[in-house]
């Protein structure tokens, strides 16, 4: 629907406004009429000047009477091909027009053939032929008839003209004819076989005048006074008669004809005609033209002005300097003008030769030339900057032109005038000035300057600057710096860089004091030792003003010293107590830059008490001059020689361990039960796996056992049905107990065809545990099983039992088997990205509101599988689904499929091994949808990976392929020169790439919205004709999930699947 609001406004600036609602119709193949064949039978032929083509007038495709228009707007589109059967061709065919309509939004066809015939019944049309009149041949009384050609039309053919007569058919020449009058009769056919005749009449009489003939190319020459003649004679070409002498005259624009006419430079440009008369004895005249080029041969009068010498100030362009030239023509001067070769220098001297040229109406022309010399002049006068004494430090520019003054000019020259000057600095001068600046001033004029000769085109002068300086430099050094010391002689090699300092002389000297510098002047490099070096920079200008600052050079060990230990052993005294002398620890620390026996000593823990009797782990610290530290441990043992304390027997203990895959990787979050007489205690594996039951009461019977019935989806694939299947099947059996008892679902202790269902149940959703077992079992760690190949045939123990507890128990570990994971993909890290994606196709639709939209799904590409499994998530907002059909039930039916009330439809198989499979590029089910909203099929269902990962398994790859869910048209989408090939890898991580084929250079947009249609990217950009790709970063989306994409031409749309952001 379309809401067009109208506003209307009159001249007063009143608005008032009304709303138009234009409703769009649905159309459907139905709705198309088919235009009825023009074959005259079912209506009237056309006639062979109406255009089959033109379709008002041979019917097109209609929809309620309006012609179908191929546009992006309307659902239909329409072609036709034509094959034509020629019967009198041009004007006489048949056309077999075959009309296709297409159904765009579901791809249904429909088509009709059209006969259209073209026909010719009317004659051609042909003019009365005027009656002739021939002559006599020459020297005969006979003549040679030339028949004229008829005048035809026909409205659709060409037409065949045939003249007959008492002397034959054709147009002739029929030679020999008598005198006499003959009737001729014109027939005229086309091509259809429809004929029109006319007659007309031929006399032959003897009336032959004389043969003119003139002069084919003439040319009169025009004489200084502008005038010429022409003879007829000169005309004459030979004209001759066949009885007699002739007379000959010539006329100009149908003036009388004279013996000589007269001709003038009006006459001169395009050829003058001319016609000759031909007079025979019998008074019978014939005429020729000819065609006579007057021309002028005389080139004109010219006269150049004399030559000029000017000086660089004046501009020889202007004429009122240099003149003018004169000249004439005897017809018409066309035109005056000059072209000048110049040779000016630098300083606008040299010379111009100047080149005029007259030209009349017949391109004659005179050239003469004038040559101008132009000359240098020079007259300058130079005023000098005085002396100055200026205070450099006030203004450090004052010592600058133009502070202190600058020459000034006056007079004439060519070109401008050259002014440098160099300073010479003079650190003696007379008080208050502390140095003296003498600048030489030169002022050069280059037009006249001599190199050999400096008096010529230079003037010099020498001002004297005074400078006053009290202000003292003003320093920079770099930044204190601190350093590592090297090792082994404890000290840094220290580069810096210079100190500066800014006066206003230039004249400064720098120095340090640093005792370790290599050098005394400006940068105080070297090599130092540990400690804090306080070097002091000083600066001093010449006139004797100086500056100090100090640089602060820090060298320090943070190189830990080597900490040695040796075991000890701890008497306690009579109290029960002892103090740890550190240094009885010492087995030789040693460090690089401190003495020995200067390191300091600490250990921890220093006290010991009758609790700490036995071998006990202590800690030596040892410490340098410069703070820096080591430690290692040492084992000491505290003795009580004196008995002076009697601890009483140990009454608990702990038992700990941990739980592992049979690949020894860690499992957390395992409940533990400890049970025991009177006794129970809980705990839970760490993330290393490892669990540890405290103060445990000795001396008792206890039970230790593991237990988890949670996540059964975690680690359970359709791959591992795959497995299942094999194994069951003999093609590839499981390699281990533990493989064998994550296989057995429901617990039986055999592995069927039944565990698959049951495994397939928890895949699909419908149950979430599998009755008689528990996500996990956990097997003790110490069981060896007698044939591991049938760890059924005996009870594997799943669980310890301690019978009388007297100690700790230590690595009481049990082998974790999660429960249909038969591949160790229990909690993966690895995204596992594809590197291949399969493609899962369907038809892009758009129904409105209360339709039902059956929506097959393609398997595109897919090939020797032996399983695939994925989650489709409907937007129940727009759709429900109303039931499934499957294309092959024998293969995948509703034991590999189940639909949801919250519109997720999972779906897990795996190849039964029977000689049915599915088919490449077959249909694998379709589900009819009844629709809430008007939508398009691509906007409401797309691939969940949040609780099925989309994955599909071929034989002897490790890595499952991806699945990706795409909107076509085709597989290959193509909309307008558009090509989308599948997106890799979907799903990704980090990046991902789509892939497309342009057919020629256009800007694309990408717009990317998440399953609520928020947009969250778009971009545009320009790519080349072929193929190439949109990268698509995971830092372009807002976070991980599924996300439409759509691809658009600026003249059409092309709609794909998803792309999955995992977030891993």
């Amino acid at each position: 629907r379309i809401d067009r609001t109208w506003f209307v406004t009159d001249e007063r600036g009143n608005t008032t406004e009304c709303l138009q609602k234009i409703w769009l119709k649905h159309i459907t193949l139905a709705n198309v009429t088919f235009p009825p064949s023009r074959d005259g039978f079912a209506a009237p032929a056309l006639n062979c000047d109406e255009d089959p083509n033109d379709f008002t007038i041979s019917g097109q495709p209609t929809v309620e009477g309006i012609p179908i228009e191929n546009s992006p707007d309307c659902e239909i589109g329409v072609v036709y091909s034509d094959q034509i059967i020629n019967i009198c061709p041009p004007a006489g065919y048949s056309v077999l027009r075959t009309w296709t309509a297409v159904d765009f939004c579901n791809g249904q066809i429909s088509s009709k053939l059209q006969i259209i015939k073209i026909e010719d019944k009317t004659p051609p049309s042909i003019a009365p032929v005027d009656d002739i009149t021939v002559g006599t041949d020459g020297f005969l009384c006979t003549g040679t008839v030339d028949l004229p050609q008829a005048e035809t039309s026909d409205d659709c053919s060409a037409v065949t003209v045939t003249p007959t007569w008492l002397y034959g058919s054709g147009f002739g020449p029929f030679a020999g004819v008598p005198e006499g009058t003959y009737v001729v009769t014109y027939k005229a056919t086309d091509a259809c076989g429809n004929s029109a005749t006319t007659t007309m009449r031929v006399t032959v009489t003897d009336a032959s005048p004389p043969s003119a003939i003139c002069t084919a190319f003439l040319q009169a020459s025009l004489s200084a006074g502008g005038v010429g003649y022409i003879n007829a004679g000169t005309v004459d070409g030979g004209s001759f008669d066949n009885c007699g002498p002739v007379t000959l005259a010539i006329s100009r624009d149908d003036s009388a004809f004279v013996q000589t006419l007269l001709v003038t430079c009006d006459d001169i440009g395009a050829p003058l005609p001319v016609t000759l008369r031909v007079t025979d004895a019998l008074g019978l005249e014939n005429f020729c033209e000819a065609a006579v080029t007057v021309r002028d041969f005389l080139k004109p009068n010219l006269t150049c002005p004399a030559d000029v010498t000017l000086t660089c100030l004046q501009d020889f362009n202007d004429l009122q300097l240099t003149g003018l030239a004169s000249a004439s023509d005897n017809c018409t001067l066309q035109s005056l003008d000059f072209t000048d070769v110049v040779n000016i220098q630098p300083c606008n001297t040299g010379f111009v030769t100047r080149q005029w040229k007259a030209t009349d109406a017949e391109g004659n022309t005179k050239i003469c030339a004038q040559q101008i010399a132009v000359q240098v002049v020079s007259d300058v006068t130079v005023s000098f900057p005085a002396n100055v004494t200026v205070s450099a430090c006030a203004d450090p520019s004052a010592t600058l032109p133009p502070a202190t003054g600058e020459p000034v000019t006056n007079g004439k020259y060519c070109s401008p005038l050259s002014v440098t000057y160099s300073d010479q600095i003079f650190t003696s001068a007379l008080p208050p000035a502390c140095y003296r600046i003498f600048r030489s001033w030169q002022v050069t004029d280059f037009c006249i300057y001599d190199p050999n000769n400096d008096s010529i085109g230079v003037l010099k002068h020498t001002q004297i600057i005074d400078i006053v300086d009290d202000t003292p430099p003003v320093l920079a050094l770099p930044a204190d710096i601190t350093l590592n010391a090297d090792f082994p002689d404890c000290t840094a090699q220290v580069t810096l860089d210079d100190a500066t300092a800014t006066d206003c002389s230039d004249q400064i000297s720098i120095s340090n004091n640093g005792i370790y510098a290599a050098a005394a002047g400006a940068n105080a490099s070297g090599i130092y030792p540990l400690g804090v070096h306080q070097v002091v920079f000083t600066a001093t200008d010449n006139c004797g003003n100086t500056a100090q600052q100090t640089l602060n050079i820090t060298v320090q060990d943070l190189l830990p010293p080597k900490a040695l230990c040796r075991n000890g052993v701890v008497e306690l005294d009579s109290s029960g107590a002892a103090t740890l002398d550190a240094t009885l620890l010492d087995n030789g620390s040693s460090d690089h830059c401190t003495p020995s026996a200067n390191l300091s000593f600490t250990v921890t823990p220093q006290n010991f008490s009758c609790q700490n009797i036995g071998f006990q782990i202590v800690t030596l610290t040892v410490t340098d001059a410069a703070g820096n530290a080591a430690t290692c441990t040492a084992t000491v043992s505290v003795t009580d020689p004196t008995n002076a304390c009697q601890p009483p027997p140990p009454t608990t203990f702990n038992i700990e361990g941990s739980v592992r895959t049979e690949k020894g990787v860690s499992v957390a979050e395992i409940p533990l039960t400890l049970l025991g007489d009177g006794f129970l205690a809980n705990a839970e594996c760490a993330a290393d796996g490892h669990y540890i039951f405290e103060d445990v009461p000795g001396n008792n019977y206890f039970t230790l056992k593991p237990a988890n019935n949670a996540k059964w989806l975690n680690g359970l694939t359709t791959f591992d049905l795959v497995l299942i299947s094999k194994h069951i099947l003999g093609l590839d059996t499981l390699d281990s107990p533990y493989k064998l008892i994550a296989a057995d679902a429901n617990r039986s202790g055999t592995i069927t065809t039944f565990d698959i269902v049951q495994f397939r149940r928890v895949i699909l959703g419908i149950s979430d545990t599998v009755p008689g077992n528990t996500s996990w079992r956990f097997v003790d760690a110490d069981f060896s099983f007698p044939d591991p190949a049938n760890p059924f045939a005996t009870l594997f123990p799943e669980q310890k039992i301690f019978n009388t507890l007297s100690f700790s128990q230590m690595g009481q570990d049990f082998i974790g088997v999660k429960i249909g994971d038969l591949n160790n993909s229990t909690d993966a890290t690895d995204p596992r990205s594809p590197q291949d994606t399969l493609i899962l196709y369907a038809p892009v639709e758009k129904l409105e509101s209360g339709e039902i939209l059956e929506l097959p799904f393609y398997l595109k590409n897919w090939q020797q599988l032996e399983g695939f499994q994925f989650e489709l998530q409907l937007d129940e907002k727009k759709a429900a689904i109303q039931k499934v059909e499957f294309a092959k039930p024998e293969v995948f039916s509703d034991a590999n499929l189940v639909s949801k009330p919250d519109g997720k439809v999972a779906v897990s198989w795996n190849n039964p091994a029977t000689e049915e499979a599915l088919a490449h590029d077959s249909l694998l089910f379709t589900l009819f949808l009844e629709m809430r909203e008007q939508a398009v099929s691509d906007e409401i269902i797309f691939i969940n990976p949040e609780r099925i990962r989309p994955e599909a398994y071929r034989p002897g790859e490790d890595l499952p392929a991806g699945i990706a869910l795409e909107f076509a048209a085709e597989p290959a989408a193509s909309v307008d020169g558009l090509s989308i090939l599948p997106v890799r890898p979907n799903p990704f991580v980090d990046e991902t790439a789509l892939p497309f084929v342009l057919a020629d250079a256009a800007e694309l947009t990408l717009t990317l919205s998440d399953v609520s249609g928020q947009v969250v990217y778009e971009r545009k950009k320009l790519f080349s004709a072929g193929q190439n790709e949109w990268r698509i970063d995971q830092q372009d989306l807002p976070g991980a999930g599924a996300y439409c994409y759509r691809l658009a031409l600026p003249n059409g749309l092309n709609r794909g699947g998803l792309v999955i952001l995992t977030g891993l």
